[in-house]
């Protein structure tokens, strides 16, 4: 039997990269800690620590909270693979408390990393939070941009599953950043896009 960083360094591999993915997939938790070094490892190549996220991401409790850790300290592309991580799993309930949660931390970065993240994980639409419409109003334009890409996937999969009274929200906070002063020309667009998707498929609304 392979050691753990035997088979890790096999997910390098086209041959027997799947074969080493099925072997560190049934360890779990034995495999975490050589996972988590390799996903930290910026020398990594890409392809590997995207698989170190995804087998980090089934291991739960124990690897979505290390990612939801990482999520804190992470920037940049590193914080793009801790969110595919998460999006490998079965546990919404640890994982999107805690990005709303990073979405009103103080940071910045971090705020722009929960947004991210968002974009990755599967949404259940019945849980649909108010603190989104909220996000829409940060003073980071990052922040903004993502969380309305987020709504337009969203609202793409099927908005209809909310009720009047949220559509009706989600639309007049959109509508109130499409017409701010600080918008800029990319969260215009991204927000008339979403209000356009939101009218055509709830006639209720007004036209903005």
């Amino acid at each position: 039997m392979k050691s753990v960083q035997e088979l890790i360094a096999d997910l390098r591999s086209q041959t027997r990269h799947d074969n080493a993915y099925d072997l560190l997939w049934e360890m779990g938790e034995e495999a975490l800690e050589p996972l988590l070094t390799t996903l930290r490892d910026a020398e990594e190549e890409n392809q590997v620590r995207e698989s170190c996220a995804q087998l980090i991401g089934h291991v739960i409790p124990a690897g979505v909270n290390q990612l939801l850790v990482m999520l804190r300290e992470t920037q940049s592309d590193q914080a793009d693979l801790v969110a595919w991580g998460l999006r490998y799993n079965h546990a919404p309930e640890l994982i999107e408390p805690k990005l709303l949660e990073l979405l009103q931390d103080s940071s910045p970065t971090i705020r722009a990393n929960s947004a991210r993240a968002f974009r990755y994980i599967h949404i259940n639409l019945q849980t649909f939070d108010p603190q989104l419409l909220d996000a829409l109003q940060d003073e980071y334009v990052e922040v903004r941009l993502d969380v309305l890409r987020t709504l337009i996937e969203l609202v793409e999969v099927g908005l209809e599953q909310y009720d009047v009274f949220n559509v009706t929200a989600l639309a007049a906070a959109v509508n109130t950043r499409m017409n701010s002063s600080s918008v800029n020309s990319e969260e215009y667009h991204l927000s008339n896009t979403l209000l356009t998707l939101l009218i055509s498929e709830n006639p209720h609304l007004p036209d903005a």
